[in-house]
Order: C-alpha cells, then structure tokens, then sequence
C-alpha cells in the first residue's frame, strides 16, 4: 500500500478533528510534577461517518479497509477545505541564485510528510520574500518530501516560503470497520478514527 491510496469515499458532515501531543507525567514522592515532550510535533485524529452510501460505495470503502488490512498501512486523507487542509508559510529555503528546487518544510526530514493536493480549486501558493511568486509544485512519495520549483533560480539571500493544500498521512485507529444497512441499497459506517502518521514511521 502506498500514500497514494487516497480514502476513496468522502465522509459525511459533521467532520471531526482532535489534536493530541505527547506528554510523559510523572508526579515524584516530592510533589513536584514533571513533564517530558515525548513528540515534537502534535498528531491529528479524525473522527469520521458515512451516510446513504450505495451497495457500491459500501463495497468501495470495505475494499479499501480490507487492503489496508485497517489499522495496519497508511493512505491519504483530503480534510474538508475549511478544516485543517491549508497550511501557510512553511519555510522552504533560501535562495542562493542557483538552486531552482526546494524542499516544503526546509528539511531533509520534515516531521511530516506534506503531500500536495494538486486538484481543482487548490491554493498552493509560493513566495519570495513574502511577494507570492510563480513555482510548479510536486509530491516525491518514494521520497516521502514534497517540492516547489522556480524556472528561475531565487537569489541570494531571498526567503522561501509557501502555502499548500495538503493531504494528511493517516492510519486507522481500530482494526475494524461496522457497516450498516439503511435501507435496501443505502448503507452507512458507523463512526472510525484515524491517526496521523510522523514522516519517520511512514513503510
């Protein structure tokens, strides 16, 4: 399986997003509580269902579980537009007046894996010190890094940045999946989670 296998059937509304971080909490005979970061970056849950599916849709989306083998590979998740599928400003690099390539996230091994969706109505943006500049935009997935290309190179000194509109890397939670019948020919998913996955544990 592969970042490219995208969840094939929109989830109904209401769509919902729980952010979690990390924390190791310990609480010593002292009384003085102690924290440490166990991640650097936070992770998205989404909490999803789907209603008034058709046979074929029901028997899309439990293939596509199946393949999965559910909470085993990773796939890409479009986020509503409104709801977390923008990110702006993520640094990029700095021009040097011959690199024409640059790598969204400004690293060699961002924390995550920024995969653009490059489809209709997208707001993927680059700038030049701040002043929205022309660019080509690209997924490597063998690489698990995204880029933006200037046909010409940025000069030295000049700040890249960029706005995409991103697909998030995402594992289900559970290793099961309740389909419902409606009605004959309407089915539905009961609700099902999935967790974001760090670039680092992406196979």
């Amino acid at each position: 399986m592969a970042v490219s296998d995208v969840l094939p059937i929109d989830p109904s509304f209401p769509v919902v997003e729980r952010l979690i971080q990390k924390v190791l909490t310990s609480d010593p005979d002292s009384g003085q509580e102690q924290r440490k970061l166990k991640w650097q970056n936070p992770k998205r849950v989404w909490k999803l269902h789907t209603e008034h599916m058709t046979n074929a849709e029901m028997d899309t989306l439990r293939a596509f579980f199946l393949a999965r083998k559910f909470a085993f590979d990773v796939f890409a998740f479009l986020p509503p537009k409104n709801l977390d599928r923008l990110v702006t400003g993520l640094p990029c690099g700095t021009g040097n007046g011959s690199t024409t390539v640059f790598t969204i996230g400004n690293s060699a091994t961002p924390p995550y894996y920024y995969r653009l969706f490059t489809g209709a109505g997208t707001r993927n943006q680059a700038y030049k010190d701040g002043s929205p500049s022309a660019a080509t935009f690209a997924n490597n997935d063998g690489g698990l890094i995204s880029t933006v290309t200037f046909s010409t190179a940025p000069a030295n000194g000049v700040v890249i940045t960029a706005d995409i509109d991103r697909y998030l890397i995402c594992r289900l939670v559970d290793s099961q999946a309740v389909f419902a019948l409606e009605h004959y020919g309407i089915g539905s998913i009961d609700d099902y989670e999935m967790i974001e996955v760090f670039r680092s544990s992406i196979t």
